[in-house]
């Protein structure tokens, strides 16, 4: 299974044809091995919808499970997911989510930059899971973990 990378910022277009809409940048990586099988980057790459997802901090094991190669990621976490825009699978609960219409794709190296227009998205007021310094948890939970190094 290929390492997927993601980022998603988004970004309010100031101008052109989606001046009025919101839009995602989706960034995903192959893994290095090139003998990995390319099985979900594919389904990224080649789709024309994706749904991102904003973990809360109390999803932890979950991004852990997703960042790890398995051969059928979701069969541990069907119960947590729906369908979604286009039949991608979207998280029942999460802090925010953006449904996503790809426009665009960009190949820059090993990875592959999916432009899409949201469609539609939600939020909840749940604390985020945040990476920072190979630390994950809530920012409450992290700035007390690095408060004590």
């Amino acid at each position: 299974m290929p390492a997927l990378k993601m980022n998603w910022p988004l970004r309010h277009l100031a101008e052109g044809p989606f001046s009025q809409s919101m839009s995602c940048v989706y960034r995903v990586g192959r893994a290095l091995d090139a003998s990995a099988p390319a099985i979900a980057a594919d389904a990224f790459i080649g789709g024309p919808h994706f749904i991102l997802s904003v973990l809360a901090s109390s999803q932890r094991a979950m991004a852990m499970h997703f960042a790890r190669p398995a051969p059928d990621k979701f069969a541990d976490w069907s119960k947590d997911f729906e369908e979604g825009i286009g039949g991608c699978p979207r998280l029942r609960e999460s802090v925010a989510t953006f449904e996503c219409t790809t426009y665009s794709r960009y190949q820059e190296g090993d990875h592959t930059i999916l432009l899409g227009r949201v469609e539609s998205h939600s939020k909840t007021p749940a604390l985020p899971l945040v990476l920072h310094m190979g630390e994950m948890g809530s920012l409450s939970d992290l700035a007390k973990t690095l408060a004590t190094r």
